[in-house]
Formats: structure tokens, C-alpha cells, sequence
């Protein structure tokens, strides 16, 4: 059996390195995310209102490199159609 009490997980080590790892991955979503919506924006911006079908493609994209590409495409693009084209 346990004598006292245990100590609280933020004070721990162990705590502290999970609580790291949980704030990174927090900001790391927070920061794909907002470059998801960017780029929707910014096809918006240039070629009016999306259909819910490409919209949820977009949303589907994941990871900061792939969003970036896309966004650098976007850019270019004349219209919407060679944008999820391979290079």
C-alpha cells in the first residue's frame, strides 16, 4: 500500500515532458489549420464561392508540407482544375 500522496503530474518529469508534447502538437494542429483555411481563402478570393466537395478535399489535406504546395499552387493556377494535378 502507498504512503502519502503522490505527487501531482505537472511536477513530475515525466509530466512535464507529456505536457510538452501535448502543447506541440496542440500548436502544430492550431498552425495546420489556419494554413487549411488560408488556402481556402484564398481560392475563394480568386475564383469565387467553393462547391462542398471541394471544400472537403481541402479539408482533408494534412500535413504543413502538402498545405504549403497546394497553397503555392493556388497561386498560380488558372483555374481550379490541374490543382490537385501531379506536377
Amino acid at each position: 500500500m502507498l504512503k502519502g500522496q503522490l505527487p501531482d503530474l505537472r511536477e513530475t518529469q515525466s509530466g512535464k515532458d507529456l505536457i510538452a508534447i501535448g502543447v506541440k502538437e496542440g500548436i502544430d494542429k492550431g498552425i495546420e489549420e489556419g494554413k487549411r483555411e488560408a488556402l481556402i481563402e484564398l481560392l475563394e478570393a480568386r475564383f469565387g464561392p467553393l462547391d462542398a466537395n471541394l471544400i472537403e478535399k481541402l479539408q482533408s489535406l494534412a500535413g504543413l508540407e502538402v498545405l504549403a504546395k497546394h497553397y503555392t499552387k493556388a497561386l498560380k493556377v488558372k483555374s481550379l482544375d490541374p490543382l490537385f494535378a501531379e506536377d
